[in-house]
């Protein structure tokens, strides 16, 4: 597990690791783990180390997020065409769907909780109404293909939710309980989630034109993303360095793109160096026994 600074020298497993990506491809999750720390995309995918989990009673935080995710996209797939609720039956839907949910784990929604979804919902059916409507959930792509010199990899992935308005354009939202990356983080194309996203969103709808990719925060309604100028009202955000223009985007498309493959690159070149992008990347980690890198370095 200890190969010295972290390349992958074996010509023979170099050789099997890239017949592999190749043949699967790679998801957008796999990628985002390379970004994080090479070495932990190493113990998970290459290796294919499963890490002992502990046995619990209690809902962690990937149940709750997973339980949020369920009862947006069943509110929403009753709504992806025709009228839609007022704001109190919404409300008072959602609160119903997050009883049924939790009490379909043997849980119980917070108080908290339970307000959080009724503020989210009321301002989501309001911007629908505005001109963006949910109209894609839990979308799958992996049209998605990346040039290297050892051939074509392809990237799939699903989005929580893509909301598009009457004159075509459409964006793509991911759902976050928690908290999102940096601005900074997205547009220098460190947080691989939303550089995938845009670069994806050129098959997944061809016939429209994708304004923006962006992280949904149940906590305080926010999008925080990659947004076109001409649709940042409309979308509720506030301009910044991630609103740009129509030669702005573009060109950040092709930055996210050279990023994709140089990540690829180095994957298919075995270079898996112990290089955490931060600290708090460690404190989550199952492999610190392996790399023995301390956390909070």
């Amino acid at each position: 597990l200890f190969f010295g600074r972290g390349f992958l020298r074996d010509d023979q497993l170099l050789t099997m690791l890239q017949r592999r990506i190749l043949e699967e491809g790679l998801s957008v999750s796999q990628l985002n783990r390379y970004a994080n720390c090479p070495y932990q995309f190493f113990c998970g995918h290459v290796l294919q180390l499963q890490p002992d989990e502990e046995v619990s009673l209690e809902l962690d935080a990937r149940d709750h997020g997973n339980l949020v995710h369920g009862v947006l996209q069943t509110f929403w797939e009753g709504y992806l065409e025709g009228p839609l609720p007022s704001i109190e039956d919404g409300q008072a839907q959602i609160e119903g769907l997050l009883h049924r949910e939790y009490s379909a784990m043997g849980a119980h929604p917070s108080p908290r909780l339970v307000r959080s979804m009724r503020d989210f919902i009321r301002s989501d059916l309001q911007w629908a109404q505005g001109g963006f409507r949910p109209k894609y959930l839990e979308k799958w792509f992996q049209g998605l293909v990346i040039d290297t010199p050892a051939g074509v990899v392809s990237v799939r992935g699903r989005i929580d939710r893509i909301d598009r308005n009457p004159d075509g354009a459409y964006i793509l939202y991911d759902y976050k309980t928690g908290t999102a990356p940096q601005i900074n983080a997205m547009v220098e194309g460190k947080d691989v989630q939303i550089a995938t996203y845009l670069l994806a969103a050129q098959n997944i709808l061809p016939q429209g034109r994708n304004v923006g990719a962006a992280y949904y925060l149940i906590s305080d309604r926010s999008r925080k993303g990659i947004f076109h100028e001409n649709y940042y009202r409309a979308l509720g955000v506030t301009k910044g360095k991630n609103v740009l223009n129509e030669q702005e985007f573009a060109a950040q498309n092709h930055k996210f793109a050279e990023i994709l493959q140089g990540y690829i690159r180095s994957i298919l070149e075995g270079r898996f160096p112990i290089e955490p992008a931060s600290p708090r990347i460690c404190s989550f980690c199952a492999f610190q026994g392996i790399c023995r890198k301390e956390a909070g370095f």
